[in-house]
């Protein structure tokens, strides 16, 4: 009996991640080409500048794709961005 809990149990967990999962893909897949350039490169660590002089765009226009990227992934700083961005990509 409590084996059968058991096996309810971890069956439960595996499909909330899963369905998490799913919600962290849809989400990134609303991403923009240019929007995803630059979350590339905010996660590899780079400053604005950085990714402004990398992409050829003005400071100003990274942080705007910046702020739409964490408005389109409904988060709300960097570190919840590479932690799901980890979890989409682990293996």
């Amino acid at each position: 009996m409590l084996e059968s809990v058991h096996r309810q149990c971890e069956s439960e967990q595996r499909a909330q991640r899963w369905q998490a999962q799913q919600i962290l893909q849809s989400r990134f897949a609303l991403l923009s080409v240019r929007e995803n350039e630059v979350m590339q490169l905010m996660i590899a660590g780079q400053t604005s500048k950085e990714i402004a002089r990398v992409l050829s765009l003005s400071p100003r226009t990274v942080e705007a794709h910046h702020a739409a990227v964490l408005t389109k992934l409904e988060m709300d700083n960097l570190a919840q961005l590479i932690h799901a961005w980890q979890q989409l990509n682990q293996v």
